[in-house]
């Protein structure tokens, strides 16, 4: 018995030996950390103020980031003592949230993927900087979320943004960018006061990585990396300026490969750099660039360091560390729970939790006396791939960005009917539905097969499916079923294949291995083809047979709208004095004859829909509004805004009451064609919760798809529990999505 015992005691021994041995951790505090009293009144708008907070209530859908390709969180920053935080994300937006209870209370919505922002020394001014080529520095009131000016900062995209910092006291902008070069801004003006170039690497010209301000806010210190062509600087990778005389100071770290980024302790004497690719975080003489340390870290893409400076955060690849920096001895890792590279990552005010952007769309919480994830901010919905509608049954198919799933909807009542999980074995890349609203069919990419795949919507079950190989690794980029239901047309970027669609045996196909489709338009009922290449033109191909019916076109600079009684053709052709000349032509779609030709403005277009012989509408690429062209007056005639990043694809209803669109910000809208106001919002969560909403804030919900409407008033923000009765209203979204012209009132409920 005592042996037993004595043999127990030496293994538990033995195993907590073992178990990673972690330091004591003393949260240094923020100087000006102080639970303000009041501080909420910081985020009050003017408006409120000045009616006692009596605002109107505003519901509006707690999003979060979208999850999906890129939606990197950048960029994360506390605000109000950590009562509040920033987070900038690929999608696109900042959101402003309630630390402790995870609510939503603001979006910024910028041109393209943030990755940078500040915070005034006053809390009310944002910086963003984002991978827009125009508007990417941006400066934004962040009480009323409105933004107060852009900077276009006329330098190329780097891959990764522009590092951004408010300086002298908040009277400037520096920002980071392509070519070697720093810009001081001034926020007054918007103009720039000047340049900080670096000269001697002239011939590779790298990147600004990042940037950080000296404690006294007289010198910036830049990291850089490589140039646009990906070729890493062979010369001093940290360099430190006068921010008011625009001379070098210094310049040092010239073995040690690029600069990532950049940390600095609070006595402004040492800093801290680390990259991806070396394997130690290093820290520098600020006065005599002199490497005083370097500790092994095996990549580092975040740095913060404590507020006493005694301690820094590394955020790297899976994971991130708690180190204390004088000795590089590591206080905690932590390496669960982190998608690829840490972003960002930033120290509470109070020294007690870190807030960590990775690759994912969600900004995380963490305790560093514990180690333990704290809470997670939101994450919510994947960014919308297609939405699709049947031309009978009233039915609209929406796919995410390599979803998990398809929703299928009952888009006249705005309920959602069911959702269908993907096929396990591959990726999924688009989607659509048949003209009786049936079947759908899915196309993607399994790692070595391109397939479609076609689904019985009723049943949830798959009828047939059909697979190509393809060495280069096309995902299935087209889909489209024959009215009939008869035959499924599907095509990578090199082959269009014509497949029965119950047996999925092939009878057509159609390959350019050479060059590869530019651009595939199915006339709507199925019967042809426009086809066009790299090397220019455009082919008629007859269904289902494949057959090469003629040649519509020889020139590349060509599109195409289809629209339920017409082809549209817009052709540039060069005249005899070398200018370019646009004209507009119309097709009856049955036989091809011409009906019309006009001369029209110049504009470009990413695709688009006929809704008469004299109205189309379009989105130029990346758009995030739809423009309605009047054909008689040769010009745009409204603007449908509304969506917060690219739309993805436009359709309309049968009776051409409502034009429907779906958008990479995770929403399917409908609009009202003529006036271009925006009808309803379909919007579906990763739970397989869902969410119909007007713009007037009534909505049809799933059990628990309230728990993601905020209401709010000013700029305070609640849950929609004391206000449910009010706005859950489905038999109002309905009347609405029929084109019923009803008020929202308690008897049609």
């Amino acid at each position: 018995m005592i042996k037993s015992l004595i043999f127990m005691i030496i293994f538990l021994l033995i195993i907590l030996s073992s178990c990673e041995k972690t330091e004591e951790y003393f949260p240094e505090a923020s100087p000006d950390y102080v639970q303000k009293a009041g501080v909420d009144d910081l985020f009050l708008s003017d408006e409120s103020r000045i009616r006692g907070g009596k605002t109107e209530p505003e519901i509006y859908v707690q999003m979060g980031h979208v999850s999906g390709s890129f939606s990197y969180t950048n960029a994360v920053q506390f605000i109000g003592g950590g009562k509040y935080f920033l987070s900038g994300n690929g999608d696109g937006t900042i959101k402003l949230w309630n630390t402790l209870s995870g609510r939503e209370i603001r979006t910024f919505n910028c041109e393209d993927d943030v990755t940078n922002l500040d915070i005034s020394k006053d809390g009310r001014l944002l910086v963003s900087g984002d991978m827009s080529d125009m508007k990417n520095i941006n400066l934004w009131d962040i009480s009323s979320g409105k933004k107060i000016k852009f900077v276009n900062s006329h330098m190329d995209m780097s891959c990764n943004g522009y590092p951004v910092l408010f300086c002298n006291d908040d009277r400037n902008i520096i920002s980071g960018g392509s070519e070697s070069t720093l810009r001081l801004w001034d926020i007054e003006s918007g103009e720039m006061i000047r340049d900080y170039k670096a000269k001697a690497d002239s011939s590779v010209n790298p990147d600004v990585s990042a940037i950080v301000l000296t404690p006294d806010g007289k010198s910036v210190i830049a990291g850089y990396r490589y140039n646009a062509q990906g070729v890493e600087s062979q010369d001093f990778t940290i360099r430190i300026w006068n921010l008011e005389t625009g001379e070098e100071i210094i310049a040092f770290n010239k073995a040690n490969g690029w600069v990532e980024t950049l940390g600095i302790k609070p006595d402004g004497k040492y800093l801290i750099s680390g990259d991806w690719q070396q394997d130690s975080v290093r820290i520098w003489d600020v006065e005599t660039g002199k490497q005083m340390a370097a500790y092994h870290t095996g990549g580092t893409s975040a740095i913060d360091v404590s507020a006493g400076g005694r301690y820094a955060l590394l955020g790297g690849c899976m994971g991130f560390r708690l180190i204390e920096l004088s000795t590089g001895k590591n206080i905690r890792t932590i390496n669960k729970g982190i998608e690829g590279w840490v972003r960002s990552i930033k120290f509470s005010p109070d020294g007690k939790y870190a807030l960590v952007g990775d690759d994912l769309s969600k900004p995380m919480l963490w305790d560093l006396e514990s180690g333990s994830l704290v809470t997670e901010y939101g994450g919510y919905a994947n960014k919308l791939e297609t939405a699709k509608l049947s031309k009978t049954g009233n039915i609209m198919l929406t796919a995410d960005d390599y979803t998990d799933a398809i929703r299928i909807w009952d888009y006249r009542n705005g309920i959602l009917i069911k959702t269908i999980a993907r096929d396990s074995s591959s990726l999924m890349s688009c989607a659509t539905i048949s003209a009786d609203g049936s079947l759908m069919a899915t196309g993607g990419w399994n790692g070595r097969t391109s397939n479609a795949i076609v689904w019985d919507i009723a049943s949830s079950k798959k009828i047939a499916r059909m697979e190509l190989e393809e060495e280069s690794g096309n995902h299935t980029g087209f889909l489209q079923i024959t009215d009939d239901n008869k035959y499924l047309i599907w095509a990578t970027q090199v082959k269009l294949t014509i497949s029965d669609l119950r047996s999925g045996k092939e009878v057509a196909q159609i390959a350019d291995s050479t060059h590869g489709f530019r651009s595939i338009f199915a006339e709507p009922n199925g019967n042809y083809l426009l086809i066009s290449s790299y090397t220019g033109g455009f082919k008629m191909f007859s269904v289902p047979d494949g057959r090469f019916i003629k040649n519509i076109s020889d020139g590349k600079d060509i599109n195409y709208i289809f629209g339920n009684e017409y082809l549209y053709e817009f052709k540039s052709i060069k005249n005899a004095f070398g200018d370019w000349q646009r004209y507009l032509t119309q097709y009856d779609l049955k036989n091809l004859e011409e009906k019309s030709r006009s001369k029209i403005n110049e504009f470009y277009f990413n695709f688009g829909i006929g809704q008469s012989r004299e109205t189309l509408f379009f989105c130029h690429n990346f758009a995030k509004d739809i423009s309605k062209y009047d054909i008689n007056k040769n010009q745009v005639v409204t603007a449908f805004t509304g969506h917060t990043r690219p739309i993805t694809n436009l359709d309309l209803t049968p009776d051409g009451k409502f034009l429907c669109s779906g958008s990479i910000d995770g929403t399917a809208r409908f609009w009202n064609p003529e006036t271009g106001k925006e009808v309803a919002q379909f919007i579906a969560f990763k739970g397989g919760e869902w969410i119909v909403i007007t713009p007037k804030g009534y909505f049809n919900a799933s059990p628990n798809g309230a728990k993601y409407l905020n209401v709010r008033v000013g700029n305070q923000v609640y849950s929609i529990d004391n206000f449910h009765e009010k706005y859950f209203n489905p038999a109002y979204v309905a009347s609405v999505l029929q084109g019923k012209r009803i008020e929202a009132t308690d008897d049609i409920r």
